[in-house]
Order: structure tokens, then sequence, then C-alpha cells
């Protein structure tokens, strides 16, 4: 039987391995600035054909379809598709080509749903959803103690990306985008490839440096600490089952937390009120999650019958996380996360 991550074609080291992944981000991010610019420059030629087209179609004024194109282009459903489109682009497809080329990985192998969802399903999202709320509220704290105008720029961000619902079909695309597309993209990505590459070279080292990149993919501070430490749980859970689903079904069940909080309990309810329920669920699954911690890491430093566990599949030796910090293309990469920071906070 033949080891996965140790493919005969393509010798790796974990030095290249880190460089490759580190690259692919690198130029994920350069394919998302031209994709910007490309839509900066384009919109208004688009929007113009657009308008002319539904004039020309409809029988509506150009006055009124302009005021149709504009509506439908500021809508969330149009977001939601852009985003999709974009991050398909720009992070499917150049780790899709590196795994397939680089590191002659199967789709199917990096996707792998065969299994069953994890027995500690809920455990492990209560830990997920504690160790986000915890370092956040950490960092945030650090932050405003060094950025003074911290609390102000982070609400104006906050609203600015927060989604907009004024329609059924804006809700469906918006949770077809985050809760189904993001989470099978983003598991493929992290999970999939970058970590399931990295396994070889050592557990923890993997889980560590998947989940650091993961949290420098989502671009703020506190996105960096919630992404990271939600990372750590959902590669520890990867390795447990040795397949995808219960981290996908995960990222998932998290998005739509957010989804509940950030965009539909704002549609209803005032401030207080929904401060009122996100302590008491924060204080919900706090109580869960330590309960659930002792048979959480005592079911981990057991040992399993995964598939990921097999004699054939231990790693090939251990690697320390200077591996990662000594990449001149991850650190070039982590630059870039930084220069979006000072962009963000300080410009």
């Amino acid at each position: 039987m033949n080891n996965p991550y140790m493919t005969e074609k393509k010798p790796t080291s974990a030095r290249r391995t880190v460089n490759a992944i580190a690259l692919t981000m690198i130029f994920s991010v350069i394919l998302s600035y031209l994709l910007s610019y490309l839509h900066y420059y384009l919109a208004p030629i688009l929007e113009n054909a657009a308008v002319s087209a539904v004039f020309g179609i409809s029988g509506m004024s150009r006055t009124e379809a302009l005021i149709f194109v504009q509506d439908a282009v500021s809508s969330e459903m149009w977001h939601s598709l852009i985003y999709m489109i974009s991050t398909f682009i720009t992070l499917f497809l150049p780790f899709h080509f590196l795994s397939k080329r680089f590191f002659c990985q199967d789709f199917d192998d990096a996707m792998s749903f065969s299994g069953k969802v994890y027995r500690y399903f809920l455990i492990a999202f209560a830990l997920m959803q504690m160790m986000g709320v915890v370092g956040v509220t950490v960092s945030n704290a650090i932050s405003s103690v060094l950025i003074p105008n911290f609390a102000a720029i982070s609400e104006e961000i906050a609203e600015a990306e927060s989604a907009y619902i004024s329609a059924p079909g804006d809700a469906v695309v918006y949770l077809l985008s985050t809760c189904v597309f993001t989470p099978f993209v983003e598991e493929y990505v992290f999970r999939g490839v970058i970590y399931k590459n990295l396994r070889r070279y050592g557990i923890g080292f993997s889980i560590v440096s998947s989940a650091i990149m993961f949290g420098l993919a989502h671009g703020s501070v506190s996105g960096f600490v919630y992404a990271f430490s939600s990372g750590i749980v959902l590669a520890l859970v990867y390795e447990k089952t040795g397949n995808i689903k219960t981290s996908v079904l995960l990222h998932s069940m998290n998005n739509f937390i957010i989804f509940i909080f950030d965009t539909l309990l704002p549609s209803f309810l005032g401030e207080y009120e929904i401060f009122i329920i996100n302590i008491a669920f924060d204080a919900l699954i706090g109580v869960y999650a330590l309960i659930g911690l002792i048979i959480f890491m005592r079911k981990i430093k057991k040992s399993s019958t995964t598939s990921f566990e097999d004699s054939e599949q231990k790693p090939e030796h251990t690697s320390s996380l200077g591996t990662l910090f000594g990449s001149v293309p991850f650190i070039i990469y982590a630059l870039l996360f930084v220069y979006n920071q000072v962009t963000y906070f300080l410009l």
C-alpha cells in the first residue's frame, strides 16, 4: 500500500513544501488585487452595457434601467455571487493546481468525505467557539491599548463588511456563500491540501502551521486570532477522523452562528437584546466546552484507528516552527498581512 504523503514522483522537504504553499498564498493575494483593479476599471463599462441591455429588452426608460441595474449590483445577492467567483479563482484554483502538480494529490484524496462525522462534534464546536471568543477578546483589548482609535475603526470595518439582507434571495445566496461554499473551499485548501501535505513533517508542526496560514488569510488581527484558534480545532478533528466531512460541518455551523448574530438578529432586535442573547450563548457554550474538554483531550491522547494514524502514514520526521518562520515566501506573506493592518489602522 502506497503512502499518499510520500509520492516518488515529487520528492519534497519540509522547507520546500512550506515555500510552495506560501508562494501559492502570495500568488492568491496578488491575484485578488489584480481582480479588484480589473473590477474597478471594468465596472463602469459593464454597468453601462447592462443598462443598455435592460433598456433595450425591457422597455424601461433609461433612468429606470439605470436604477434597476444599480439596485442589482448593490444587492447582497450580487456581492455574494462575486465573492464566490473571485474566491474560486483566487484561492481554490491556485491550490488545486498546487495539489495536483506539486504534491501529485488527487482532489478526492484532499477532499475525502468517506467516514463518519466525529462523535464529539458538539464538544469540538463548543471548544472552537470558546477559543475564538477568548482569543478575540484578548486581542481586541491589547489592540485598544496600542491603537487609540481601534474601536472606532473596527466598528467602521465591521459595518462595511456586514451583509445587508433586503430580500429572501439575498439571504439564500448569502447563506449559500458563507455556510456552504466558503467552508468547502477553505477546508479543501487549509486542511485537505496544506495540513495534509505538512503532516508528514510532524502532527504538531502541521496543525500549528496550517492554523497560522488560515489565520493570516482572514486579513485582520481579530480575524487572525479567531481563525487561528478555529484552525487548531479543525485540524485536530481532521486528524481524528481522517476525512474532511466533520471539518466542513464545523466550519459551516460556525459561519451560520456568525450569520445569526451579525446579520439576522440585527434585523429584528436592538443592540441590548442581541448583547443579552450573545452573553447567554457564550455562557452556554463555555459550560459545555469546559465539561467536554476533559473528554475531548482524553480522546485525542488515545490511539485511534483513523486513516491518518496507520503505521504507513506516520510522519517522516518532525519539523519545528523555525521551518515555517524561516521560509522567505512565508515571511513575505506575513508582511503582506502586516501591511494590510497598517493600511487599516494607521493610514
